[in-house]
């Protein structure tokens, strides 16, 4: 499950520069999707998955064999028996859906939980949660991996609208070192998602005005050489449900850029600090903050106590096919998983 750094839509927008260290952290996200897809056991689960579907929507037989059937002039009939079943567990799942209910831990918590819960009930009825989820639960069914990202979306609401998305399965890329169930210890996820207008990616990654993006700087043609070990194809070229340029028809589709979305999160070193006007408070501050803090505390004649620690913080970026590293991009991040220092969007190679 993506823990809501950030969507696709509009987000909360800063004007920052980009690392200096870009072409480093690009090389290092890229290093990280490469393995990562090319791990053996996500290569082995997209093959098997791809068939899953396959057998969930009736398309059992190969070509070879329909073309064994065709030359013996047989009717090509398939039972399909994986169908009805899958149906019947996702069914099973509408009619016992969960409910989101905060509980009191101690007294005088009633009142504030029953707020809780009537705010995560209100939030989840603003985007149909129970629909994406069912959704997220019948991919888990048929492939064993069900997706679903939490955000705002600020392209309609300057306030920003709650979303629970379904996100497809065989679009993500996750820790190939995660062992964990729920991937609850992975570092870090990517999002490939191909065909998406060069309109909507420029929304999203404009760049400096002084210099824009040019168009094929948006494209990460990078990826369409993670190619799988034993077909060698890119992602999703080999499953016809998951084409999304392909008409089946003869005709192309609207032609897209592939853009990568990274989150991950670091350790960072800080300093918990005893505020000097209110002892009974801890500052948590990072390192220029701190050396600041005490160079102050140095003038005045007195000594900070503190102590060094770390902590984490998640990033988020959209890679494409091209550094800019001093570029000025746009910040956005979303409710964050635990508090962070900064977020990235830039788009970086």
């Amino acid at each position: 499950m993506l823990n809501d750094a950030g969507g696709y839509g509009q987000g909360e927008e800063g004007e920052r520069e980009a690392p200096a260290d870009a072409e480093q952290t690009f090389q290092k996200l890229q290093k990280w999707c490469k393995l990562d897809f090319n791990s053996k056991g996500q290569v082995r689960w997209r093959t098997d998955a791809r068939e899953d579907f396959d057998f969930e929507a009736g398309e059992q037989l190969t070509e070879d064999d329909k073309s064994i059937l065709k030359d013996a002039k047989r009717p090509i009939v398939i039972f399909n028996r994986v169908g009805p079943v899958i149906d019947s567990v996702a069914g099973q799942e509408v009619g016992n859906r969960q409910e989101v209910q905060y509980l009191p831990r101690s007294e005088g918590d009633v009142k504030v939980n029953e707020i809780l819960t009537a705010a995560a009930k209100w939030f989840r009825q603003q985007c149909d949660a129970e629909d994406e989820e069912s959704d997220a639960f019948r991919d888990m069914v048929v492939c064993g991996m069900g997706w679903t990202e939490t955000l705002l979306d600020y392209e309609d609401n300057p306030e920003g609208d709650p979303k629970i998305e379904r996100r497809d399965p065989l679009e993500m890329v996750w820790d190939s070192g995660a062992s964990k169930r729920n991937l609850k210890d992975m570092r870090r996820v990517f999002h490939i998602r191909r065909g998406v207008p060069l309109d909507e990616a420029k929304a999203l990654c404009p760049g400096d005005p002084d210099r824009p993006f040019e168009d094929c700087d948006y494209h990460a043609s990078w990826v369409d050489s993670v190619g799988e070990k034993d077909e060698d194809k890119p992602h999703e070229n080999n499953n016809r449900f998951y084409d999304k340029g392909d008409t089946n028809n003869g005709e192309d589709g609207d032609e897209g850029v592939t853009l990568v979305r990274a989150q991950w999160w670091e350790r960072v070193p800080v300093y918990l600090v005893a505020d000097p006007t209110n002892p009974d408070n801890i500052l948590t501050l990072d390192k220029d903050d701190f050396e600041q803090l005490s160079a102050k505390a140095k003038l005045a004649g007195g000594a900070l106590r503190f102590t060094k620690s770390t902590r984490k913080v998640y990033r988020q970026a959209y890679l494409g096919s091209r550094t800019r590293p001093k570029k000025v991009f746009r910040l956005r991040s979303r409710l964050p998983v635990m508090p962070r220092d900064e977020g990235s969007g830039a788009l970086v190679e």
